[in-house]
């Protein structure tokens, strides 16, 4: 499904970004077991997924600014637990200028003021 999504939003023009944080969030459900709510792929198997997504999408590397951005917004917005890293990547995308998210999980997000969009909202 996700596949599809993304590739419906190229054909539209968009230009998926990721930053170093989704590589390891990605690499971590990837190689996780199946069991364990993961993909239960290899470590070679991920690493060439990887691969594709450098090739495809823009890389947003992080900076100091993506620091004070999210530090900013745990403060304002009282963010507590495994959410940081919600907010970490909000920050990545405020500092270079990002406005929209693609996730499942929209809800997480809206609190911080930017456009999300669920894969049901693109279809493909």
């Amino acid at each position: 499904m996700l596949r599809g999504v993304v590739g419906a939003l190229i054909g539209r023009g968009e230009l998926p970004c990721f930053v170093p944080q989704n590589v390891v969030e990605f690499w971590n459900v990837c190689t996780r077991p199946l069991a364990k709510n993961g993909f239960g792929l290899t470590p070679t198997q991920t690493n060439l997924r990887i691969e594709s997504m450098e090739k495809n999408f823009r890389f947003l590397p992080d900076s100091d600014v993506v620091h004070e951005i999210w530090h900013k917004l745990v403060v304002d917005h009282a963010v507590r637990g495994a959410q940081v890293h919600d907010a970490r990547l909000v920050a990545a995308m405020m500092s270079h200028g990002v406005r929209r998210l693609l996730t499942f999980n929209g809800k997480d997000f809206r609190r911080y003021g930017i456009e999300v969009v669920e894969p049901q909202q693109v279809g493909g």
